[in-house]
């Protein structure tokens, strides 16, 4: 089967006229090119225009008032005081026990958080806010403390989950967790003692022997209290 030439141009004519078609048809394909660039430079700054003008993060973390009350629970087995002045000076928040939640206006909790940042560090007590959290930078800190809910599975279980949680936990909860169990065995709440030696381990020293101390002379208190 024959293949069809390409047939010539028949004059100069017809050659530069289908030359100048050619440079033509390139010109108009260099231009819709420029006009595609141009579009796209103009998508990626509208795009860069969005990104810039959206929030770090969404939520109420840029627009938290003063008078926003947010939520703080005390880890603390005992009374612990929160001041918005140095030296127990100010507005003072007492929690009376573990797990207490109280609601606290942002403009005061700012303040607590000037004066008490080492107790939140140690895990004393947590803000309930998530967005209060993350606008102060206190993500890290967090990392590395209990919840209440962590603290409550080692008081309550015998698992070696718990176990875990409780070598995680920083030194000042540790402690705060070692004094929970001391208090129910001085009240005579039924603790698992082989659990409690295995928590003993961790801390170095024996909790069931420490709290039978603290019972001892808890007693003997109030038996010459009796007295006089």
């Amino acid at each position: 089967m024959a293949t069809r030439s390409k047939r010539l141009p028949e004059s100069l004519e017809e050659l530069n006229t289908e030359q100048e078609t050619n440079e033509k048809s390139l010109s108009d394909l260099m231009k819709d090119l420029e006009s595609l660039r141009k579009e796209l430079a103009s998508l990626k700054k509208q795009e860069k225009d969005l990104l810039d003008k959206e929030p770090a993060s969404t939520g109420r973390v840029l627009d938290i008032r003063p008078d926003d009350y947010i939520k703080v629970i005390s880890l603390c087995p005992y009374k612990l005081n929160l001041s918005t002045k140095p030296k127990g000076e100010g507005r003072i928040f007492g929690f009376d026990k573990f797990g207490e939640v109280k609601r606290i206006r942002y403009s005061d909790l700012v303040e607590i958080l000037e004066v008490h940042n080492k107790f939140l560090e140690d895990g004393f007590f947590a803000i309930m806010d998530k967005e209060v959290v993350q606008k102060h930078g206190l993500e890290e800190s967090y990392d590395k403390v209990l919840t209440k809910a962590n603290i409550d599975l080692i008081i309550e279980s015998n698992e070696s989950d718990a176990v875990t949680l409780f070598k995680g936990a920083n030194d000042r909860q540790k402690e705060l967790i070692v004094l929970m169990f001391v208090n129910k065995i001085v009240v005579g709440e039924e603790v698992n003692l082989n659990f409690l030696d295995r928590i003993s381990r961790v801390v170095g020293y024996s909790v069931h022997e420490r709290a039978l101390q603290t019972k001892e002379q808890k007693d003997s208190a109030m038996g010459s209290s009796s007295l006089d």
